[in-house]
């Protein structure tokens, strides 16, 4: 998993399902507001992640 923070936002990146978004949220005040539900990681192993930016292997590309 990779994270990319810049103090309010972090997105948590699957490099191993083709880059999808595994979470997204904004922190403030302490208080944590999630945009994307969060994959877990059973969502991650059966591929249904948020977004996807690369094709799977068993993605069909029609």
């Amino acid at each position: 998993m990779v994270a990319i923070a810049d103090g309010l936002a972090t997105v948590e990146i699957a490099p191993t399902v083709g880059g999808a978004l595994a979470s997204y949220r904004w922190q403030k005040n302490g208080h944590s507001v999630d945009w994307l539900r969060p994959a877990g990681p059973s969502a991650l192993d059966s591929r249904s992640a948020n977004v996807r930016f690369m094709p799977s292997e068993t993605t069909s590309t029609r």
